[in-house]
């Protein structure tokens, strides 16, 4: 219990939290001499000063475009898996892009608390949470009938649709459990 208790109660004298909190009264600081673009990405070592913020360093060293960036891509992956629950009929789907969005939201929340991309998997699962919200929405927008992306494209025939918008016979589910359409419509060369 006491140890606990000291986790709330000792945060004041802990060397852990000063370090952290002094470091980010120095974060402007650091960000003067290129505050726009930073000093480049993988260039701020923690030889110089440790970050335990993801959006600190990215700050430091992207500056205000690339967190800006960064953040985009937080809120473009969370958007299409808010999108694809919009969508879609399929509770799954709807299930899925729900996990997924408030994944990606907890990862830029934790991004906050470490230095996230130093660590590969931490990188690579945020990476693989916003390609799978695009994918997913890739699905929603399967799932509700609407033409795919590259139906649109000029040149390239669209897959057979009856008139309820649904795809017709040899575009059909990859298997009766699937909410992925497959179009078997073979794209014409000029």
């Amino acid at each position: 219990a006491g140890a606990t208790t000291r986790l709330f109660t000792g945060v004041a004298e802990d060397g852990s939290t000063l370090s952290r909190t002094d470091a980010l009264a120095r974060l402007t600081e650091f960000m003067s001499g290129s505050p726009l673009i930073g000093v480049g990405s993988g260039t701020f070592l923690p030889r110089y000063y440790i970050f335990d913020n993801q959006w600190a360093i990215t700050a430091i060293e992207l500056g205000v475009l690339g967190v800006t960036a960064f953040a985009a891509i937080f809120a473009t992956a969370m958007w299409s898996a808010w999108d694809a629950r919009r969508r879609s009929t399929s509770p799954d789907v709807r299930l899925a892009a729900h996990a997924l969005a408030a994944s990606v939201l907890i990862i830029g929340l934790l991004f906050a608390f470490f230095d996230g991309l130093a660590f590969p998997i931490a990188g690579g699962l945020l990476f693989v949470l916003v390609g799978l919200c695009g994918a997913i929405r890739t699905v929603a927008v399967a799932d509700a009938g609407h033409p795919g992306w590259g139906d649109q494209l000029e040149g390239f025939p669209a897959p057979p649709r009856a008139e309820s918008g649904r795809p017709l016979a040899g575009a059909e589910p990859l298997d009766s459990t699937s909410h992925v359409v497959r179009s078997t419509t073979r794209r014409s060369r000029r």
